[in-house]
């Protein structure tokens, strides 16, 4: 009977070496939870009625619902967890944070891509072509790109560099 007790015992320790260490469950383990739960959302996601066509407002909706389902899983790790959010990436209640967000684009984005591109022209590896649109389609195309780009930019930073990079750091 104590040797059934003592092996009962040792297996109980097995599971629990398995699953847990000092600070909870182990990081393999959540990041199984995160990808399962991420991957059952988006294949739900798609199941959606949603047209699926190559303008900036429908694929502005798609990556917003990528976005959105990215945030979710990360939420709801952060539940499991006890965990703020902010430390996977996202920190919205940092006052700081836009500023270094439009930094980090204009400087890292922007700028780099445009000088690239003026100097392919200057060297005639590069042609704009002329103007398709006039007046303020213009800007209203440019702007509706631009709000589309960055939540492209969100979507796959959040979605590889927040709870993932997060979760395999430990």
């Amino acid at each position: 009977m104590e040797n059934q007790n003592l092996s009962a015992g040792a297996q109980k320790d097995a599971l629990k070496f398995i699953f847990f260490n000092p600070r909870g469950l182990r990081p393999g383990w959540r990041l199984l939870i995160f990808v399962g739960l991420f991957s059952i959302l988006s294949y739900a996601i798609s199941f959606l009625n949603i047209p699926r066509k190559f303008t900036p407002s429908w694929l502005i909706v798609n990556e917003t619902l990528a976005f959105g389902v990215a945030v979710f899983c990360s939420w709801v790790m952060s539940r499991i967890e006890r965990r703020n959010m902010a430390g996977y990436g996202l920190p919205l209640r940092d006052s700081g944070a836009l500023p270094r967000f439009v930094r980090g684009y204009v400087f890292w984005g922007f700028l780099p891509l445009t000088i690239l591109l003026l100097l392919l022209r200057m060297l005639h590896a590069f042609y704009f072509g002329t103007l398709a649109l006039h007046r303020g389609a213009i800007f209203s195309w440019g702007m509706a790109w631009a709000v589309l780009f960055v939540l492209v930019g969100l979507t796959e930073e959040y979605s590889f560099r927040g709870y993932i990079l997060y979760t395999l750091t430990e």
